[in-house]
């Protein structure tokens, strides 16, 4: 993944157009934009091609496909959520998440993120990085627990890279 610059520009003698210009290593990509709705259009669409590579196929049980698009070692609380040692090697970890994938992806979880939409995703960017992030949580007695789930794009797909706990235990 290259390092990604913006740079935004008002131009005033054209209906305050907005101009931005995306630089990757080796090649250089322009957009502009005409309004902020047409910003919010390009947003959109990315965030509709994330929730249909990656989340459909956790909705619709593609176990496979799922196990296929996460990065090992995967980041986060996952194996403490299954009372497992977080010492198993990075290699025996796609073996122990393909093993125990519909204990994290049970029927529970997937109705709750099915109840989701694409616009409750988020784009945040760490140290040069994009991540797409998703929030599946339920409300248990006076207890909120949730998974974030974090992506990254590489090449035309993304990647689960960290399967995160927040509040109480969620399983």
């Amino acid at each position: 993944m290259g390092i990604i610059f913006l740079r935004c520009e008002r131009n005033s003698s054209q209906n305050r157009n907005i101009q931005i210009d995306t630089i990757r290593i080796g090649s250089l990509i322009k957009e502009q934009f005409k309004s902020a709705k047409d910003s919010e259009k390009i947003n959109s669409l990315e965030l509709t091609d994330f929730w249909n590579k990656a989340i459909i196929p956790i909705i619709a049980d593609d176990s496979g496909y799922v196990v296929a698009h996460v990065r090992f070692p995967l980041a986060g609380e996952w194996m403490k959520m299954m009372n497992v040692n977080s010492s198993v090697k990075n290699e025996d970890q796609k073996i122990f998440f393909k093993k125990h994938y519909h204990f994290l992806f049970n029927k529970e979880f997937r109705k709750i993120l099915s109840a989701e939409e694409f616009r409750d995703a988020n784009i945040s960017f760490e140290n040069g990085f994009v991540f797409y992030n998703v929030f599946v949580g339920k409300k248990t007695n006076d207890f909120e627990s949730g998974i974030i789930l974090k992506f990254t794009k590489l090449g035309d797909d993304y990647f689960l890279v960290s399967f995160l706990g927040t509040g109480g235990a969620f399983y």
